[in-house]
């Protein structure tokens, strides 16, 4: 029996859940939950202010005392909306990952609904069963259609409960003119997704997180309900809102008082959720985003690698070369391994980022062979990956961008889960790959060539004879190395 530790770093409040793989089945140990308002000390140019950044410091530095005895393998953490909007400030996530302990994903809101649901499905069983699931996070709100354990639409809307708050609450003032007006917008953030499953049917609508759940556990203190939510529980608790006139001033049964300073907002997306995809009722949902990653952690899932999934579909769609490809990741592999070994690894392996690479680097192509590096990258970097991080896509979509042509320092300039040298070799390694396998076929240049590294000197012996010209490939090498000096590297060619 192995302990799990999923941790959830929203931008109101930061969840962690410890659970222990007993014989296939899940049982949580421990959980705690600490409400850091980090959106709320992000300001206008997205910094993050002193008091907000040691709040979650010292939450992780918390969480990161129970879980010290835990492997890297059995912990992961996922930041979400807020952190997506922080990525840049590298200072502050270095500063997290040192408090945790353990690296810090942060997904893409389309992946973070996709956890969301493997959550809430999980918990629910009914594997024939249709749901629409809806998650109020502080930044932003999920929609998710699928059936079983299976989403098919995932959504992540730029709306939440603190970012609402603070647009149409700002001053504490709960007025039935601004109610309306966060009602107003919520709703017309919502429309396009709502218009886009309209005419599609579910059994049934669920809720999760922290707003939602606030919202029933009030309906059922107050026993408006059994804490299912109705229309008529989001009139009753409007109406107490308004009639306290301030957020201070909010006293309702059932409503903790870490949750009254953003009640307002999050009441407001709610019934906007009601009204654009017309719900009866909404069931609140006990799991949610961190319990989806603790099924993933767990291996629960039975979807495999969704990352080595997503890529393959991605070949699959814009017809990429399949065999090229193999090819190339055959070379880069090699070559890899000469000089790293097999095991490098993050909280991702590094050979795991470059066989993928290899693969979709000639994703461009499906728009113009001129700067068709720079298309792939674009579409990688856009695209939907289930399974990745933001930051495992763009380091995917960096390598592809950088696969070819004249190279620069900003090559190095986004690698945010890597040491630029480390990801600055990927590059090379990728390049040389290419180039081995420029012919399209097997020519023996990929199966013979050796690479060695010493401090910043590669070494690139490429066997040739009389029955095997390589004069080509020798003048694209020499240029090459021209090239690599500019990330540092020194390439010497031998035959």
């Amino acid at each position: 029996m192995s302990e799990l530790a999923a941790v959830d770093l929203g931008s109101n409040s930061f969840h962690m859940v410890i659970a222990r793989d007993d014989s296939g089945r899940l049982s949580v140990l421990d959980r705690l939950r600490d409400p850091v308002r980090l959106l709320a000390g992000v300001n206008a140019e997205g910094a993050l202010d002193r008091e907000s950044e040691e709040r979650a410091l010292g939450c992780l530095r918390r969480f990161g005392e129970r879980i010290r005895h835990l492997p890297r393998g059995q912990v992961k953490a996922v930041g979400t909306s807020t952190l997506r909007t922080l990525s840049k400030n590298r200072a502050f996530l270095r500063a997290a990952e040192a408090a945790l302990g353990h690296p810090i994903r942060v997904i893409s809101g389309k992946e973070e609904a996709r956890l969301i649901f493997v959550g809430v499905a999980q918990a629910l069983g009914e594997p024939r069963s249709t749901r629409l699931v809806f998650d109020v996070g502080g930044g932003s709100t999920e929609v998710i259609l699928g059936e079983g354990f299976t989403p098919e639409v995932c959504e992540s809307i730029q709306v939440g409960c603190v970012s609402h708050t603070q647009r149409f609450f700002a001053a504490g003032k709960l007025t039935r003119e601004a109610m309306t007006q966060a009602e107003l917008a919520a709703e017309a953030a919502l429309e396009r997704t709502a218009l886009a499953l309209r005419g599609r049917s579910w059994d049934l609508a669920v809720g999760a997180s922290g707003t939602i759940n606030a919202i029933g556990e009030i309906a059922k203190v107050n026993e408006w309900t059994n804490g299912v939510i109705t229309a008529n529980v989001l009139d009753q608790l409007r109406r107490k809102l308004l009639e306290a006139g301030r957020l201070d001033r909010v006293r309702v049964n059932g409503l903790s008082p870490d949750r009254a300073p953003v009640i307002a907002g999050g009441l407001a997306i709610v019934h906007a959720i009601f009204r654009q995809f017309r719900l009866t009722e909404l069931r609140p949902s006990a799991s949610a985003l961190r319990e989806g990653v603790l099924y993933e952690l767990a291996g629960k899932t039975n979807l495999g690698d969704l990352r080595a999934n997503s890529v393959s579909a991605i070949c699959r769609r814009f017809g990429i070369d399949t065999e090229q490809g193999a090819r190339v990741e055959k070379s880069a592999v090699s070559l890899w391994q000469m000089v790293r070994g097999p095991g490098a690894a993050q909280d991702f392996t590094s050979l795991d980022v470059l066989r993928w690479a290899a693969r979709l680097h000639e994703l461009g192509l499906c728009v113009a062979y001129g700067g068709y590096h720079k298309h792939g990258a674009y579409v990688i970097e856009h695209a939907d990956l289930p399974g990745f991080s933001w930051s495992e896509q763009r380091l995917l979509s960096t390598l592809v961008r950088w696969h070819r042509r004249k190279l620069s320092r900003e090559a190095l300039d986004e690698t945010y889960d890597l040491d630029p040298r480390e990801f600055a070799l990927m590059i090379a390694v990728l390049r040389l790959a290419v180039l081995l396998n420029r012919h399209r076929e097997n020519t023996g240049d990929e199966a013979t060539a050796t690479l060695t590294v010493k401090g910043t000197a590669l070494q690139l012996h490429v066997p040739t004879s009389e029955d095997t010209p390589r004069s080509l490939l020798l003048v694209e090498l020499t240029l090459e190395a021209e090239q690599l000096t500019k990330l540092g590297w020194e390439l010497a060619i031998s035959v």
